[in-house]
């Protein structure tokens, strides 16, 4: 089994001789290399063992690295209209997932020096998804500790720069840097397990649990590296990405959803408050309009007053001098005193 897809290789028939089969592994000397059994059988017999591991080993990691950069492009936008650092750290944690699995998709470079290159960058950056995919579960605990995300930062920075191509070549590396990588790992996961229990929010202990898998797959993934166990596996990380994948996206749909009620809830407090606050201007305006109606009342007996006041008087006071006088009948004294009655009647009405 090679390390990017199975090998198929049809062998040509059997002659009387026989057939010899001679396996060479080309690779530097000093270096670690494993090698799997091999297994010869007619074509049936292997075809579907094979598509099986081509489709598991190869298909599926290319299609975890193809949705985390559909998913890491989207969430980039959405960094850019709303600087939140989720929405950064899942796109910074798709970018370092798509150069882990850059063998997957391009050819290895031609000279010895830039096949380091192009493998240093491959298992570093490894290190940067489990740091990305750390400090994205840490944004959604309500108690952060900085001095814990930086100590990992620093440590995932330095062992990027210690296994670089420059220096150590007698040490192995690659063994090194996913062991220190795994141990951070295990460090921060603990965190976030602690803190999922602590808080008991549900989308925090998914991702706890989501991490969990993955450090322990990450562990079976640094045996077969390492070739302390099982020389025939795969590495499983991809299904470990896709289930941490999952957690995240539930994480940040719950978070979505937890923003959209919040924006109801509060939209629902200000209409009721508006409501409120209308009920209180219609009680208001009835009240001004009252006031209006008993101010133009006033006004109106204010002004009946004056009328009467003025022609009341007037009519009583030339009554009273006719009367003096001897030039008004009866009668006519009467008649004034009834008209001043009739006007001191629409006065009260």
């Amino acid at each position: 089994t090679g390390q990017r897809q199975p090998i198929w290789l049809p062998l040509p028939g059997v002659g009387p001789q026989g057939l010899d089969v001679v396996v060479a592994l080309p690779v530097p000397a000093g270096s670690y290399h494993a090698v799997s059994r091999i297994w010869i059988a007619p074509r049936d017999q292997l075809e579907k063992r094979w598509l099986w591991r081509v489709r598991a080993q190869t298909g599926l990691p290319q299609a975890v690295s193809l949705t985390l950069a559909v998913l890491g492009l989207f969430a980039l936008t959405l960094w850019v209209r709303r600087p939140e650092a989720i929405y950064g750290l899942f796109a910074l944690g798709a970018a370092a997932w798509m150069v882990r699995n850059l063998h997957y998709y391009v050819n290895l470079p031609a000279s010895p020096a830039g096949q380091d290159w192009f493998w240093w960058a491959t298992h570093a950056s490894m290190g940067w998804v489990m740091l990305t995919a750390l400090l994205f579960a840490l944004r959604f605990a309500s108690r952060r500790i900085l001095w814990l995300e930086w100590a990992l930062i620093a440590s995932v920075t330095l062992v990027s720069l210690l296994s670089m191509p420059l220096w150590l070549r007698q040490v192995d590396m690659v063994v090194m840097q996913y062991t220190v990588t795994a141990g951070v790992a295990a460090i921060g996961t603990a965190w976030v397990a602690l803190l999922a229990w602590r808080e008991r929010r549900a989308e925090l202990r998914i991702m706890a649990v989501a991490l969990i898998i993955g450090v322990v797959i990450g562990g079976h993934d640094l045996a077969v590296l390492a070739g302390w166990a099982w020389p025939e596996h795969f590495f499983l990380m991809p299904f470990a990405t896709l289930v941490v994948m999952l957690s995240f996206l539930h994480a940040v749909q719950r978070r979505y959803v937890g923003a959209v009620e919040q924006v109801q809830a509060e939209n629902s407090q200000l209409q009721e408050d508006l409501d409120e606050q209308v009920s209180v201007l219609h009680a208001q305006n009835a009240q001004l309009r009252e006031a209006e109606r008993q101010q133009a009342l006033l006004l109106e007996r204010q002004r009946i007053m004056a009328d009467m006041h003025d022609g009341l008087g007037s009519s009583l006071l030339s009554a009273l001098v006719a009367m003096e006088q001897g030039n008004m009948s009866h009668e006519q004294c009467v008649e004034v005193l009834r008209e001043c009655v009739d006007d001191l009647r629409l006065v009260i009405d």
